[in-house]
């Protein structure tokens, strides 16, 4: 077997995103309709429907671009 490493998924899902900010997902839902962005973060419509926030962007914001957890997340798509 190789040295396989699974790779997180580009977007993560509304839901998720809240949780890491500790806020309600119809928050960030209301800032997102309201100003077309979450603080500098635009979500894709997603082929299902959904929003997908794309992950670095997300860590970044969360963590700091500078963080170990966001410099995982832009390893990850380089």
């Amino acid at each position: 077997m190789g040295n396989t490493k699974l790779e997180p998924p580009p977007f993560i899902k509304t839901s998720e995103f809240a949780k890491l900010l500790q806020i309600q997902p119809d928050s960030l839902r209301k800032t997102l309709y309201r100003t077309g962005n979450y603080f500098g973060v635009r979500p894709q419509r997603l082929p299902n429907g959904r929003l997908g926030w794309p992950r670095e962007q997300v860590m970044n914001l969360v963590y700091g671009k500078g963080h170990a957890i966001a410099s995982e997340a832009e390893g990850v798509h380089k």
